[in-house]
């Protein structure tokens, strides 16, 4: 899976002057045509928009940058900082890998070994994660809501500067592993353009409109999840 994600194996490049989508990209061209209206509520608290959410993810996107790892792995409870780290990986032209705080730690071992995870991304109010506390040679940072990265030892630097202006739609954008139930669990390399088709079709399917309240009820390893998450930044609706 590492060398997979190193020599870019995946869907060819696209030809010149083809449209080229993101799944940060939805966000960002919603962003752009209703900067306030609400994208993202959770429990009590009055929401952020889309705008606020954009800056937050750049923000993460910042510090994601610098890493060498082609895949960041991210532990959360659904919260806020679980969707600014998805979107902030994905911003920094990098793939997510989700685990669940209540995986198995063999699970987790597996995951980590196959995708070659060297920084795990968990909400700063979430931490620590017992579930990758065993792995001494990770480097695990905090995100708060706002996109900020914090760890042990205090605030993580950013380097804006090495944000991609673009990032190709033939990007890894996340790895999701199966469940291991016939063997060692096996990471499924999903890029950028078939999410964005999927988030698409899905709107105009279903005639989604940006009046709508999305309710995110897939937990985030599993596929499913991808239509909760993505499609109402395509709708303009709130989650």
């Amino acid at each position: 899976l590492h060398e997979r994600l190193r020599s870019g194996a995946g869907p060819a490049k696209m030809a010149c002057g083809q449209r080229t989508e993101t799944l940060h990209g939805l966000l960002e061209a919603t962003a752009a045509r209703r900067p306030n209206h609400i994208c993202l509520k959770f429990g009590d608290h009055k929401g952020y928009t889309y705008s606020e959410v954009v800056a937050a993810m750049n923000r993460c996107a910042a510090h994601v940058a610098s890493v060498e790892s082609d895949v960041i792995g991210i532990v959360a409870d659904r919260s806020y900082a679980m969707l600014v780290s998805m979107l902030g990986v994905i911003r920094a032209g990098k793939a997510y890998c989700p685990v669940e705080p209540d995986f198995p730690a063999s699970r987790a071992a597996a995951m980590i070994e196959g995708a070659s995870i060297t920084h795990f991304l968990v909400p700063n109010n979430q931490m620590p994660q017992e579930v990758i506390e065993g792995f001494a040679s990770l480097t695990v940072w905090g995100v708060r809501d706002d996109g900020t990265l914090v760890s042990e030892v205090g605030s993580v630097p950013s380097a804006p500067d090495k944000v991609p202006a673009d990032v190709p739609d033939n990007t890894t954008a996340y790895v999701l592993f199966t469940s291991g139930s016939t063997g060692k669990p096996k990471g499924c390399m999903v890029p950028h353009r078939g999410s964005c088709k999927y988030a698409r079709a899905v709107v105009k399917s279903c005639g989604l409109t940006e009046d709508m309240v999305f309710l995110l009820k897939t937990p985030y390893v599993f596929d499913v999840s991808i239509q909760d998450i993505y499609t109402p930044s395509q709708s303009a609706a709130r989650s």
